[in-house]
């Protein structure tokens, strides 16, 4: 994974944020190509990817937001859907 970034940050001269999702992207569509053959679990794995490029890009871009773990009060949370690193800040 990380000689893949490498490679496309120094030889395409891309950015470190554009080398995370072009090489996760295209690891997720090899995961869509392989979802007839795999079936649930190529599913799992293609919501991990995602929510790995989620982070990388959160933390490359400086971005901040609040965590669902610094949330003191009783809440309902309202959402599409959760990424495993979500779910997992939920008590």
């Amino acid at each position: 994974f990380r000689y893949d970034l490498v490679t496309l940050i120094r030889s395409e001269s891309y950015s470190a944020e554009y080398a995370v999702s072009r090489h996760l992207r295209s690891r997720i569509k090899e995961l869509d190509a392989a979802s007839a053959i795999a079936g649930e679990w190529a599913a799992r794995v293609k919501a991990d990817f995602i929510d790995l490029e989620k982070q990388l890009l959160y933390h490359l871009l400086g971005d901040s937001r609040e965590s669902l773990q610094d949330i003191t009060s009783p809440v309902i949370v309202i959402a599409n859907d959760l990424t495993p690193s979500e779910t997992a800040q939920l008590d």
